[in-house]
């Protein structure tokens, strides 16, 4: 049993930014400060380089390339270094996963694991298509050439599925590295048996069982969502952070720095993940 004297915490961060596709999530991971490099971007969504590519140049360079979003100012080339990219491969993937987790988080100061839905499908899908001898029921649409293209995963597989992706934040909110976690979001049923207890929306995995669960193992739980306001005269869409629960919406925040509903900055997000982390960790730790 491990005993903490007092405020004396851990000293890492373990965050997890939620919310539908196109939100920045992707580019607020992007823009960690040197401060928090170098970092090790598991890329299962396999756009985050891509991102990369733009918002690390420089404005000229963007104008040249057609760029007509605005960029956040605080970006530019500064941002391709210290980052290191990391994909998975399908024969192997939960290895690759699991190492990212336990290895990788060992060689970086921060770890990023871009999306957690597309990790936890590329997981789901090794299961489905492995032989662990007990599963008879999978059924499998093959091609032409013999080879199992199409394979639907059995009950079973979403629990073991479930297991590992809870074994793979385990093992990196244990190392010693800062972990942010970005997905997706759902929404689905919570039932005991056959009765349906309440309806929530939050990180999307495989299924609805961890739906609730991973709000609770983070320190933070940010979630992103569009807010629609009448600015003069002219529908304007803006980006906020909800970090308490609300409606069916999952979101948390043990440190109190963020404030629900106010407009989602990414570089004052890193601020506030610095000013949790001077919270928890020893004097000698903060660095």
């Amino acid at each position: 049993m491990r005993k903490v004297s007092g405020g004396q915490l851990n000293g890492t961060l373990f965050a997890i930014l939620t919310g539908q596709g196109k939100m920045r999530k992707t580019t607020a991971a992007l823009m960690a400060p040197p401060s928090w490099r170098p970092m090790a971007y598991l890329d299962t969504d396999q756009g985050a380089a891509i991102r990369l590519k733009m918002l690390s140049a420089t404005p000229e360079e963007r104008t040249a390339m057609g760029v007509v979003e605005k960029v956040p100012e605080q970006c530019g080339p500064w941002m391709r270094e210290g980052i290191d990219f990391f994909y998975p491969e399908k024969g192997r993937y939960y290895e690759d996963c699991y190492e990212f987790a336990t290895e990788q988080s060992t060689q970086y100061k921060t770890i990023v694991i871009d999306t957690v839905s597309r990790m936890a499908d590329g997981i789901l899908d090794q299961i489905a298509r492995t032989d662990y001898g007990a599963v008879k029921s999978r059924v499998t649409v093959r091609a032409k050439d013999g080879t199992p293209s199409t394979v639907h995963p059995v009950p079973a597989d979403f629990g073991m599925a479930h297991e590992r992706i809870l074994e793979i934040f385990a093992s990196a909110d244990h190392s010693p590295a800062h972990v942010l976690l970005i997905s997706h979001e759902k929404t689905g049923e919570i039932r005991e048996g056959e009765v349906v207890k309440r309806t929530v929306c939050g990180p999307r995995t495989v299924g609805n069982a961890l739906l609730e669960v991973i709000p609770t193992i983070v320190d933070v739980a940010l979630r992103l969502a569009i807010k629609t306001e009448l600015v003069g005269g002219k529908l304007t869409n803006r980006v906020i952070v909800r970090s308490t629960n609300h409606d069916i919406y999952l979101a948390g925040d043990r440190s109190g720095l963020f404030a629900d509903g106010e407009e989602f900055d990414p570089a004052l997000m890193w601020e506030r993940f610095g000013r949790l982390i001077s919270m928890t960790a020893t004097p000698s730790e903060v660095k």
